[in-house]
């Protein structure tokens, strides 16, 4: 191939993946796709306020608390800086505002005058600057009592107060761009002003700063350079500045000059690999000064982002050369690349299963009154409630009243896990409930849905698909709280993100637990549209979406519902076969985790900075625009305890949520529930509330003695009437899952979900027996996954009502093929049972955890030790898969089950136990021995295979499982050390013996 040729090659490979993230086309084995930038307008989206009448839209409103990374935006084109504002445009109340741009990460506002020229005001998530662009030939900045103006001036830092600051006439022009504008007597928010042009004339008068030019400002940067950092004692600076400050005023003023304006996100999936990759493009207004000052681009990692990573997170960062850009945000510190566009990063995927609980022996009293408990959920399901709402008056383009899919799904998903637990007949009025059947509920609002929202020129298109004024971007949106808002005269709705979650979750629910699938793929478009609310407002600081349409964050139980929500809709798609929406929502749900987390860990961040969330009894609950947003404890227990990490209100605890506390946060949820019992020693259990700290409780171990005492408590005030308002039936839809794993505690083993598109009917766990018994319904493949025992135990029977007998196949193909069959699958850690049923008709399947064991002699001739530790693997017959571990294991960590064995005259014996029944390869090697093998052992539950026995030859020093020159080698440079590798018979010391045994297996080879 010649050398143009390649070139061309190379170019279009370029070409092809610089546009792989549009296309969806695949790049080094993934593919890549544009995330939550596409379609998207995060949080400058709607107006703040939009229920103000007249006039629409209000001038003042546009930009109004708009939030970046340490300040808002307030009425009048100010920034509000902790209990610093200042003025960015002082002329006055324009004629008239307008938005002439609107993304996820910037929003350019025109300011209207009758007298001055216009200005332009850009804020950026991405940059600590606000850009200011007008023709008018003044710049002025107000606030109340800065005096003194930094400046360089004859190769040196100047600092001046007093009315007349410079005159470009008499002191000559600027060295730099920059001016720093701050208070001398007291600690404040120094004010960065980076410059397009040469300024002629410079005043400072009552803190109002007056910056003028021989001609229009164009364009100029203003910025907090400290970002929350207010422990700056400006009075200490006297008339000097540092050569630490005028570098960071150097620094900003050169990436100011590449003002951030747009940020595309591209993401890939790694399952093989257990992340999601991430890569931010950004995208600039270039500002070329007078001063011919380098410009340097600057790619931030989302704060948040960092702050994990300083945590300890497993965040890993692709890009290299990121730098701290020290200037620490509402998220956490600001870093990234310097001179480049782009940064990427990998987010780790957590455990996507979550912990379904069995049945068991035992706990009747609390078995019935959990029954109970659901009897009086029921009529939430019998269709009692409205199901869809038109707000009236319905107001042209403003977030407000749509259809209520929150309602007809409810809190559903809790419900489904305590099946294993219900009694025949809750079982059937659950799923028929008075005379409204639950299935037909969801099928009927899943159909009818998308014909109750007709298009925007229908008469409630409002009510319908809607349309964010700034972007065009349309959408649906459902609801948790009808008319939270309704004092206003167009009625809003909060809690939207939580709403969206719970829809989704308990759609994957229900489907999960019924077998119900083709209703959601029936209602698949209509499910993907609610789903879209989490992607138009999706925010690039805080990684998650917003409660309410125009914007405020997420926190508390609002964010406890979107990670779930998020992972269920993933699941959704991939039974759907959807696979770039299941590889868009993992990775949005990866995202959510962040913040979900770092909640958990960011109370010392609140306290250095003095945020909200800081305070000694203050907890950060989640992120604002703002920055984080505390919980304070309140005097007594009740729900806004359980809502800070655990309670989604209307779901109650999901079971992922807590599985991604346990893999990440361990220790910050025991510390939690450790501060909840101090706080109130005996109300925490005493309370209808009680049952997420419960359910929490029993996933950190708590005994069983303790969570029963706890729970009966609290079961006897959750049967009790609701005094606050709450729905008497809310209990009985979101305990069973903390019931259940209560319950259940003692059994060592639980099911995952994995069992879709089955329909789950039944799982029991036998402790006498050791058996689990799953019962289920299915035509095709089903797949079961046993957590909590780290390989396949035997599937002691498998049978159906119609006495159809399953037999095992030896491949994932034969049971593709072989009907009425079942599988061992495993390619995953922890195996799958896979079984073909055909027919559609229950079947029941009984899994023995019982085990047996196996024994023998091991004889080492010439072995001089007391002792040897010894690794022995317990394979697949035919293959190199190890397929078991036994219980004497003594370093789980390393392949293979390791065993120390007491050994005399060269001999010894070993037992290994725990082992489930089946056929085996067991081999065995020491370190610097050959491998030995026994084919096709068998192991039969509850009993002993003995006369499992090995000889073994010594003489592998260099442990490639063969004896030779390598070997002997080692042997000679050793000898007289105490070398263990060359030491063969275990005496302590290399020498005569252990040349014998070399010379005795020289040229040998173990088994593979």
């Amino acid at each position: 191939m010649d050398k143009t040729a390649l070139k061309s090659i190379i170019l279009l490979v370029t070409i092809i993946t610089i546009f792989a993230a549009i296309s969806g086309i695949e790049v080094s084995g993934y593919t890549v796709y544009e995330g939550v930038s596409k379609d998207n307008f995060g949080r400058f989206g709607w107006l703040t306020y939009p229920w103000i009448a007249s006039p629409y839209p209000v001038w003042n409103q546009e930009l109004a608390k708009d939030g970046t990374l340490a300040y808002t935006i307030d009425t009048d084109f100010s920034i509000k800086n902790g209990s610093r504002t200042f003025s960015l445009i002082n002329r006055g109340t324009p004629s008239s505002v307008t938005v002439s741009s609107c993304s996820w990460v910037a929003k350019t506002v025109q300011a209207h005058y009758s007298n001055y020229p216009d200005y332009s005001l850009t804020i950026s998530l991405i940059t600590p600057g606000i850009l200011v662009e007008t023709t008018d030939e003044v710049l002025k900045v107000n606030t109340a009592n800065y005096d003194r103006v930094a400046f360089m001036l004859g190769g040196k830092a100047v600092i001046r107060s007093g009315a007349s600051i410079y005159n470009a006439a008499g002191d000559g022009q600027l060295d730099e761009n920059w001016i720093l504008f701050y208070n001398s007597y007291n600690r404040d928010v120094p004010l960065l002003v980076v410059l397009q042009h040469f300024p002629e004339t410079i005043s400072l008068t009552s803190g109002d700063l007056a910056v003028y030019f021989n001609g229009p400002v164009d364009k100029a940067v203003i910025a907090t350079p400290w970002g929350i950092d207010r422990t700056n004692k400006t009075l200490q600076w006297g008339s000097y500045l540092s050569s630490i400050i005028v570098n960071k005023m150097r620094f900003w003023s050169q990436a100011l000059l590449a003002y951030p304006v747009s940020c595309k996100e591209y993401f890939w999936i790694e399952e093989d690999n257990q992340r999601v990759g991430i890569k931010d493009v950004y995208s600039y207004k270039i500002i070329n000064d007078d001063w011919g000052t380098p410009v340097k681009k600057t790619a931030p990692l989302p704060p948040l982002v960092s702050f994990a990573k300083d945590k300890g997170h497993p965040v890993e960062i692709i890009t290299a050369g990121v730098k701290d850009y020290y200037y620490p945000t509402w998220y956490g510190p600001l870093r990234g690349p310097v001179g480049t566009n782009t940064v990427k990063y990998y987010l780790p995927i957590p455990p996507v299963q979550f912990r379904a609980p069995v049945n068991m022996p035992g706990d009747d009293s609390m078995k019935t009154d959990l029954n109970n408990l659901v009897k009086t959920s029921l009529n939430y399901y019998a269709g009692g409630k409205k199901w869809w709402t038109i707000p009236d008056p319905i107001w042209t383009n403003s977030p407000q009243g749509n259809i209520d899919a929150d309602t007809w799904m409810g809190a559903f998903a809790p419900t489904l896990m305590g099946l294993p637990f219900f009694t025949a007949t809750t079982k059937y009025n659950l799923f028929n409930a008075a005379d409204k059947s639950t299935h037909d509920r969801i099928v009927v609002s899943l159909v009818s849905y998308p014909y109750l929202i007709p298009d925007d020129n229908g008469p409630y298109a409002e009510d319908g698909y809607r349309t964010e004024p700034y972007t065009g971007i349309e959408y649906i949106t459902t609801f948790l709280a009808p008319k939270q808002e309704s004092s206003y005269p167009n009625t809003l709705y909060w809690d939207a993100d939580e709403a969206a979650g719970t829809v989704l979750t308990s759609l994957y629910y229900y489907a999960l637990y019924s077998g119900d699938w083709q209703t959601i793929q029936a209602g698949w478009p209509i499910i993907k549209d609610l789903a879209k609310y989490f992607e138009v407002l999706n925010d690039w600081a805080y990684l998650a979406s917003g409660a309410r349409e125009y914007g405020m964050g997420s926190s508390m139980d609002m964010l406890n519902a979107e990670y779930p929500g998020l992972l269920s809709y993933a699941k959704l798609a991939k039974e759907m076969n959807d696979i770039p929406t299941y590889e868009k929502a993992l990775y949005m749900a990866v995202r959510t985790t962040i913040p979900t987390l770092m909640r958990f860990k960011f109370k010392s961040y609140a306290q250095q900075y003095g945020l909200s969330g800081g305070g000694s009894n203050e907890y950060v609950s989640g992120f604002r625009e703002d920055g984080p947003q505390a919980f304070t404890l309140p005097a007594n227990y009740n729900k806004k305890v359980t809502i800070q990490y655990l309670n989604n209100a209307r779901s109650g605890t999901p079971p992922e949520l807590v599985t991604l506390y346990l893999t990440y946060a361990w220790n910050e949820l025991y510390d939690w529930e450790q501060t909840v019992a101090a706080k109130y020693p005996t109300t925490w259990y005493d309370s209808k509330f009680s049952i997420h700290d419960i359910y929490a409780r029993a996933l950190l171990g708590d005994s069983k003695s303790n969570l029963h005492y706890w729970l009966n408590y609290a079961l006897a005030k959750a049967l009790q009437p609701y005094p606050d308002g709450w729905a008497s039936d809310w209990p009985g839809m979101i305990w069973p899952p903390g019931v259940g794993e209560v319950i259940s505690r003692a059994a060592p083993y639980w099911l995952e979900d994995s069992w879709a598109p089955t329909e789950f009917i039944d799982a029991f766990y036998n402790p006498a027996e050791e058996k689990i018994s799953l019962t289920f319904e299915a035509t095709g493949i089903a797949s079961f996954r046993v957590d909590g025992y780290s390989q396949w135990p035997s599937v002691a029977v498998i049978s159906r009502p119609d006495n159809t007998v399953f037999s095992p196949v030896t491949s994932l193909a034969a049971l593709e093929t072989t009907p009425d069959s079942w599988y061992y699958d495993l390619s995953k850690s922890i195996p799958f049972l896979r079984i073909h049923a055909s027919g559609g008709k229950e079947t029941e399947v009984e899994i023995s955890l019982a085990t047996g064991s196996l024994s023998g002699t091991i004889t080492y001739n010439g072995y001089a030790g007391s002792s040897a530790l010894f690794t022995f693997e317990l394979r697949k017959p035919g293959t190199t898969t190890i397929i078991a571990d036994a219980a004497e294991d003594e370093d789980p960590g390393t392949p293979g089950t390791q065993v120390t064995v007491t050994m005399a005259g060269g001999t010894g014996t070993y037992a290994l136990s725990g082992l489930p029944e089946g056929t085996y390869d067991v081999t065995i090697k020491k370190s610097n021995t050959l491998r030995e093998i026994q084919t096709n052992v068998s192991v039969v539950q509850g009993n002993n295979t003995p006369n499992v026995d090995y000889s073994l030859r010594g003489g592998d020093a260099n442990a490639d499982n063969s004896v030779g020159i390598g070997d002997m080698y080692l042997l000679r440079n050793n000898w007289g050390s105490g070398n263990g590798a060359a030491d063969f018979n275990g005496d302590g010391i290399v020498g005569v013996g252990d040349m014998y045994i070399l010379r005795d297996n020289w040229g040998e080879t173990g088994a593979d």
